[in-house]
């Protein structure tokens, strides 16, 4: 990758968000006419709704006009659109104003379904929209701006102020209003590179593999370019038909990156680890499966909401089985782990709920029962 000098003649793309506080003589916004907002998930707090929509402190709504309006959280609706508007016409103006001599803008018209949208009273919450709508009134305040409206949305709409100022040189230049402003000299930077062999190269995916658990120090290299590795891939598989793609997943994202650990070397551990009846049960066509979701719980002690996230739940809508995997020394509390984890589950509403933690190094699968005072 290089440097890139200033004194490069040529065009800079970037984004509005990146442009803050920069000043250009020449701007041009094309396609300005993306959407203000998008359909999303919004987190509504639920107190002082009616039942039984306040059993819940939070609950997520999709965010679409055509769901929320005329129910009880409309003012949730109004509230999340009126902020979104905000915030998009401030990026605007941000973009707007980095123009110092010449802003060109360029948008798209609204369309038949648009204008029955409107006609409708729903407005198209695009930004070329609300260019649009204010063209006319802006024209009208600024004197001496003219404006090309045409009645067919086929037409281009054509809105000119000022005219176009021409490229300054150098010497051309004033100087500037504070004479102690000295004004550096600008000097062609020539960056030239090298090839060279790097002697080590992680991404940023990988970076995620460099923390281990209870393991002795000696093994501790191992335990991380493997053990982790396999947590990992068999959070992220469905059946055993998944992990020749999943292992060049990995590759390609610099998890398995050179000769000391390799798609072979992974591929004998998980034939090695899936031999065991349990687990191949698991990673079965027979499972309609959860990887690694998250449960979401209300803890009345402490009024918060807490986040639980099991690697593996899998069920054939009679029965439901969750599975924790481990790479290191058998402990207590990962038993109680998956015990939470299956009382959780079945206050959630399910039945016959069972839980397994599976050590996947030793290949040794534990039943966990469901603690009875729970």
């Amino acid at each position: 990758k290089t440097i890139q000098s200033d004194e490069i003649e040529g065009i800079r793309i970037m984004t509005i968000h990146k442009s803050k506080g920069l000043e250009f003589d020449n701007v041009i916004i094309p396609f300005c006419n993306w959407d203000l907002e998008k359909p999303d998930t919004l987190w509504c707090e639920t107190e002082g709704k009616p039942e039984p929509y306040n059993k819940l402190p939070l609950l997520p709504i999709n965010f679409r006009r055509s769901e929320m309006l005329g129910t009880v959280f409309e003012d949730d609706y109004k509230e999340e659109h009126f902020q979104n508007i905000v915030d998009n016409l401030n990026l605007l103006y941000v973009a707007f104003t980095r123009a110092s001599k010449n802003l060109f803008v360029s948008g798209a018209r609204q369309g038949k379904s648009a204008l029955d949208k409107i006609a409708k009273g729903i407005p198209p919450a695009n930004r070329s929209y609300a260019i649009e709508t204010a063209l006319k009134q802006v024209s009208e305040q600024l004197r001496g701006s003219v404006l090309d409206f045409p009645d067919d949305i086929g037409s281009e709409i054509h809105f000119r102020y000022g005219a176009i100022a021409p490229a300054t040189h150098e010497e051309e230049r004033t100087a500037a209003d504070n004479p102690f402003l000295v004004k550096p000299d600008k000097h062609i930077v020539s960056i030239a590179t090298y090839p060279q062999a790097a002697s080590f190269k992680q991404s940023n995916k990988s970076m995620e593999f460099v923390k281990g658990e209870d393991v002795d120090p000696s093994d501790r290299t191992r335990y991380i370019k493997i053990g982790n590795v396999l947590h990992q891939l068999f959070s992220t598989i469905y059946t055993t038909d998944d992990i020749p793609a999943r292992l060049n997943e990995l590759e390609q994202q610099g998890i398995i990156y050179n000769d000391e650990i390799t798609s072979a070397q992974l591929r004998t551990r998980i034939e090695d680890a899936i031999t065991h009846p349990q687990v191949q049960e698991w990673f079965s066509k027979r499972w309609q499966l959860y990887n690694e979701c998250t449960i979401l719980e209300y803890n009345k002690e402490t009024d918060e909401v807490e986040e639980h996230r099991p690697d593996r739940v899998m069920t054939d809508g009679k029965e439901v089985v969750v599975v924790d995997f481990k790479f290191g020394n058998e402990r207590e509390e990962y038993k109680r782990q998956v015990q939470r984890y299956m009382e959780i589950l079945t206050h959630m509403g399910h039945k016959n709920v069972s839980g397994y933690l599976w050590y996947v190094v030793k290949n040794i699968v534990t039943e966990v029962e469901i603690d009875p005072k729970a």
